[in-house]
């Protein structure tokens, strides 16, 4: 067997048999040198050689029976030994080239394998990716059960870095969230500026073209939350954590589209290059928050040592699961930074398309209202609209529009020529007046006013600025650049002009700067023949009125027709002439009223409400031209709230009823303590009486007459007591009521029968001896109920006059009350 084997080695034949001569220690050679040798070759080359050395065992057992027969042979024999000698030396030889061969192909499997070992580690680790070292990994990793402390660590993060981001948005995009003066309307302008300087819009350009090609933070935190997408749940392995990885993947997706959006937006909204590149730096910090806050935990800064055994040890050894979507999709991340880069490319065109087109931010129809001083502005008041597109404008070289004030007929306020200019060498938008539209080239004759200095090209955006006369006065001056009345129908329509434009009848325009209330309304055309309907029916012939009053300033009386009887004639009888009855209305002397009565008396138990002045002295007044005609109404407070008088007039008589109306500051001060039907009424009572004086001496808010006042109730009834206990309220030469008129003018502590602590009256001396000094009339009056209404009243003073009557049982309820004198009057009961 071993010889035809060498045969096919060597190819040479080797005569052996079993009788072959014996040499000691052969068996025990191999056995403990060669194949322990092969056998550990051959195991740590991985191969599979176990028949080759039982071969060549076998080989060498043979030998040695060979050896052993030969040995007993004689030493004729020696010939053939010597042979057997030769052939064994040769396969010795042979042997040792098989042994070489044997471990060179050993070695060259084993670094085949070692190579292949290598390669396998290699793609492994590059297909292997580890868990993101960022503060979103607390959330992926960290349970809000299993370990709340990590889990509440990411959160906070991921809160702080979006409500940064969105403070920033926001304060843009809602700018009242971040002003507290007056603000343009939501166009576009008020987002980003209407122009820029060219340095300003390079480096917008770049800034964007930046944040395309190369992916900074917030690019990264994006791509970061795409790549970590769970594509499955059905391979997840236990201790994936599925659940944690899709959330802070979706974390980190927001936080990087939030950071997209404010990069976008503090850049485009950015007026100096300066301002560009902090902005684009600032959100790149506030993305790598994440970041910060990972290192922060890995070196320990937080108190809780589990964050810093989880960032030093769990997470940078953590490997990602193999269904995700950097590992089965990764192409996605590509299309993300494809489309995200084309969005942030996109939005920077089209911004500066709208910067330089004059379609868009441009501010279209503006009113200006100037209501202040009259300087000779509010000439100028009215819509002002924007010159041809296209007139001499390079956008991109910071010239601007310029808006002409539109004309009106019939407007004899209008004057032509004002414009609205910006000039950039002064930094300001000029009004001016010139044959010119260079808003530079204005002398000091020719400007009107300007604004304060500002960069904002957008004329809107000076809304709630301070403007100046060409002198340096700060001005009343409004700009409205929203609502109807800029419209192409409102800009027909003039302020102040005395007629009533009902798209201008809002707060906005002053109510058409006062046209449509009697009150508020300067010309000599206002309220002519307003009136096309009144009392609920269509008038025959236009009445003067103000039938579209809305300023809430202004209080309502109802005028109410009880009864009409229309009796008379258009003919002439001899020289006069028989008309109409027709009905006024006047308040402060000014006609708020003026209609005729139809003949087939459609008015009778209809109601006309009139808008007037709060407080306003008022006259109604009927006339009937022939007699048998007859009238007969009632005037009330707001809707028929609290009647006010009631009066008739018939015959050729022209009936007149004046009044003063109650403010309703005095009436709701009031009405805790008294018959509010008392107070509206105009029947001479003295509490009506005290009320006419107090309005009468009340003419602003800081008299003392005020209902502002904190001390009116008290004042109100001082007076009621005095008037009431001097009685004879109808007596023309009222003494009481003469000295209260001139008493209006001080404080009620100042009035010489009463003594006050802190502003409340704590005595009052109406005795004979001080009212004989003061009035110089003996008090044969009444002492009034509303002695109550002086909380702190300690000393009641009224002895030897004549006073009547009851004492008002409510004296009882001063609790401070002390001492009371009251006799030598006459009271009763």
């Amino acid at each position: 067997y071993v010889r035809q084997k060498m045969s096919v080695s060597s190819g040479s034949d080797i005569d052996t048999d079993d009788d072959a001569l014996y040499t000691p220690g052969w068996s025990e050679y191999y056995q403990d040198s060669v194949f322990s040798h092969d056998r550990t070759a051959s195991t740590s080359s991985g191969g599979d050689d176990s028949p080759l050395l039982q071969r060549l065992l076998q080989m060498a057992e043979k030998i040695e029976t060979l050896e052993r027969r030969m040995s007993r042979q004689s030493s004729g024999n020696k010939d053939l030994f010597s042979q057997m000698a030769e052939k064994i030396e040769l396969l010795e030889g042979r042997m040792d080239l098989v042994e070489e061969s044997k471990k060179q192909g050993s070695e060259t499997t084993a670094n085949t394998s070692d190579d292949k070992s290598t390669s396998a580690n290699s793609k492994e680790d590059k297909n292997l990716m580890k868990v993101p070292e960022d503060s979103y990994s607390f959330v992926h990793l960290c349970g809000p059960l299993k370990d709340p402390a990590g889990f509440l660590f990411g959160m906070a993060v991921f809160i702080l870095q979006l409500v940064l981001l969105l403070t920033l948005v926001l304060t843009i995009v809602v700018p009242d969230l971040d002003t507290n003066g007056a603000l343009a309307d939501g166009s576009l302008s008020s987002i980003w500026p209407a122009d820029v300087e060219p340095m300003v819009r390079l480096a917008q350009l770049v800034a964007a073209v930046t944040y395309a090609l190369f992916a900074d933070e917030s690019m990264s935190d994006l791509l970061t939350g795409v790549m970590v997408i769970p594509t499955t749940m059905k391979h997840a392995q236990k201790g994936d954590r599925i659940g944690g990885l899709l959330l802070s993947s979706i974390l980190r997706v927001i936080q990087g589209l939030a950071a997209a959006v404010a990069t976008f937006f503090l850049v485009f909204t950015s007026t100096n290059a300066r301002d560009v590149v902090l902005n684009f730096a600032a959100v790149n910090f506030v993305s790598r928050i994440d970041d910060a806050a990972f290192i922060s935990a890995q070196r320990g800064y937080y108190l809780n040592s589990n964050l810093k055994q989880i960032a030093v040890e769990k997470i940078p050894s953590r490997g990602l699961p193999a269904h995700i979507v950097g590992k089965k999709y990764p192409w996605v991340t590509k299309i993300t930074v494809i489309s995200t880069a084309i969005a942030m490319l996109g939005g920077a065109l089209f911004v500066m398309n709208q910067q330089v087109s004059n379609q868009f931010l441009n501010t279209g129809n503006f009113r200006l209202v100037y209501s202040g001083i009259s300087t000779g502005i509010e000439k100028y008041n009215g819509c002002y609209r924007p010159g041809d597109i296209g007139h001499h404008v390079d956008r991109f070289l910071g010239s601007r529009l310029v808006y002409r004030r539109k004309s009106l007929s019939g407007d004899s306020n209008n004057m032509k020529g004002a414009k609205f200019g910006y000039c950039k060498e002064e930094r300001r938008w000029n009004l001016f007046v010139a044959d010119h539209d260079d808003a530079c080239e204005v002398g000091e004759s020719s400007l009107l006013a300007h604004s304060s200095e500002t960069t904002d090209f957008e004329i809107r955006n000076t809304i709630g600025d301070t403007w100046f006369s060409a002198q340096g006065t700060p001005l009343d001056l409004q700009l409205i650049t929203d609502g109807v009345g800029v419209s192409e129908e409102g800009c027909d329509a003039a302020i102040g002009d005395g007629r009533c434009d009902e798209i201008l009848n809002i707060a906005a325009y002053g109510w058409d700067e006062g046209d449509c209330c009697a009150a508020t309304c300067v010309g000599t055309e206002c309220g002519i023949k307003a009136m096309q309907t009144a009392f609920d029916n269509v008038l025959m012939h236009p009445g003067n009125g103000y039938p579209s009053c809305k300023n809430p300033e202004m209080v309502s009386i109802t005028i109410v027709l009880n009864e009409y009887i229309p009796k008379y004639s258009d003919a002439f009888s001899g020289f006069q002439f028989q008309g109409p009855p027709f009905l006024t209305f006047d308040c402060d002397g000014i006609n708020h009223l003026m209609i005729t009565l139809p003949r087939d008396g459609a008015f009778v138990n209809r109601a006309e409400t009139v808008k007037v002045k709060d407080g306003a002295f008022c006259k109604l007044g009927v006339r009937t031209e022939i007699s048998l005609s007859y009238v007969d109404y009632t005037l009330y407070t707001g809707v028929t709230d609290r009647k006010i008088l009631s009066g008739i007039a018939n015959g050729a008589t022209i009936g007149f009823h004046q009044f003063q109306l109650l403010r309703e500051c005095y009436a709701e001060n009031l009405s805790f303590y008294t018959d509010a039907d008392s107070l509206f009424s105009q029947k001479p009572t003295f509490q009506r009486k005290v009320l006419d004086l107090l309005q009468s001496s009340s003419l602003s808010e800081y008299s003392y007459s005020s209902c502002n006042n904190p001390y009116f109730i008290e004042r109100y009834a001082l007076a009621v007591v005095l008037l009431t206990a001097q009685g004879d309220s109808g007596s023309a030469n009222n003494a009481v009521e003469i000295k209260l008129r001139e008493y209006m003018e001080q404080s009620q502590c100042s009035w010489p029968v009463v003594i006050c602590d802190g502003g409340n009256v704590i005595l009052i001396d109406i005795s004979f001896e001080k009212t004989s000094k003061v009035f110089g009339v003996t008090f044969n009056g009444t002492l009034a109920k509303e002695i109550v209404l002086f909380p702190e009243l300690k000393v009641l003073i009224g002895e030897g006059n004549e006073l009547g009557g009851a004492i008002p049982s409510e004296i009882g309820q001063l609790t401070d009350m002390q001492e009371i004198y009251l006799e030598g009057n006459n009271f009763s009961g």
